[in-house]
């Protein structure tokens, strides 16, 4: 889990957020629903429903020019591909 806390960090401030943010428990979350360019409401969804990571996670993944792979790997395995996509050479971009 820590693994994933450190890459949070890295892939916050690749978003151009401080990266600080991630290690604030419900702020990361806030802060993960605006770089998936969700609107505010969407953390409710994401506490409650497993939909709203599965659906962050799909977004994050298109924002750092991923495929459909990727993102089930960020689903499914998070210990593993969010480090790829915090310590790799993938660029976020938004739109």
């Amino acid at each position: 889990m820590l693994l994933v806390l450190i890459s949070w960090f890295r892939i916050f401030s690749k978003a151009g957020q401080a990266g600080w943010k991630a290690l604030v428990p419900f702020f990361n979350i806030f802060t993960f629903t605006k770089i998936a360019n969700k609107p505010v409401w969407w953390i409710i969804i994401y506490l409650i429903l497993p939909i709203g990571y599965i659906l962050s996670a799909l977004q994050i993944s298109k924002l750092f020019g991923k495929n459909l792979i990727f993102s089930i790997g960020l689903i499914l395995l998070p210990m593993v591909f969010f480090p790829l996509l915090a310590f790799g050479k993938a660029e976020y971009t938004n739109g």
